[in-house]
């Protein structure tokens, strides 16, 4: 009777999660350009993904994050840069919605949201793509990553995911980005 009970909150846990990501999602621009564009393709959890190019405006090498204090898992640490604190988003966690330990070799994907810096840790970064909007298909019902999708690309060598911006930050529970104000200790890095 104690293990029914459980898996039926477990149940009713992730369909509110389900909910409230959709919801997240349904109020976000999730909108691509008409004309053919420009993505950066990427890595994360072995899947080709990518962000368009104009909402990218940089791309580092991992390195320590502060750490920030009861954030959801999936938000890696705070980066420190320019005198701000920005903070970091892991999409591989994000997704998953479980903490994943960052490795040195995972790079971080410097944007804006809604006028606020914010980062995104991906586990590797391959280039840059031209994407000829009309062979961006919608993401198809009930895929893991489809609320983040504004859409799939049928190419070699893998399907390419490409990722709202929009949506991932807005149902990521992210802090705004602080000004100078300390940081608090490091958090461990695995080489």
């Amino acid at each position: 009777m104690d293990g029914d009970l459980r898996r039926e909150v477990e149940a009713l846990r992730q369909q509110l999660y389900d909910l409230q990501r959709r919801l997240a999602g349904a109020e976000q621009p999730t909108g691509l350009p008409a004309e053919p564009f420009d993505v950066l393709r990427c890595v994360v959890g072995g899947e080709h993904v990518a962000f368009l190019l104009d909402e990218v405006r940089e791309v580092l090498p991992r390195v320590e994050l502060g750490l920030l204090p009861e954030a959801p898992p999936w938000v890696s640490g705070l980066l420190g840069i320019n005198g701000r604190h920005v903070p970091v988003i892991d999409v591989e966690a994000r997704i998953r919605r479980r903490a994943r330990a960052p490795l040195m070799g995972d790079f971080i994907i410097l944007s804006t949201d809604r006028g606020a810096p914010v980062g995104l840790l991906v586990q590797d970064v391959i280039g840059l793509e031209r994407v000829d909007p009309a062979q961006v298909a919608a993401p198809a019902p009930g895929v893991p990553m489809g609320p983040y999708l504004a859409g799939v690309v049928a190419c070699a060598p893998r399907p390419l995911l490409l990722f709202s911006l929009a949506v991932l930050v807005a149902s990521s529970d992210v802090p705004a980005a602080a000004g100078d104000g300390p940081v608090a200790d490091k958090a461990p890095v695995t080489a």
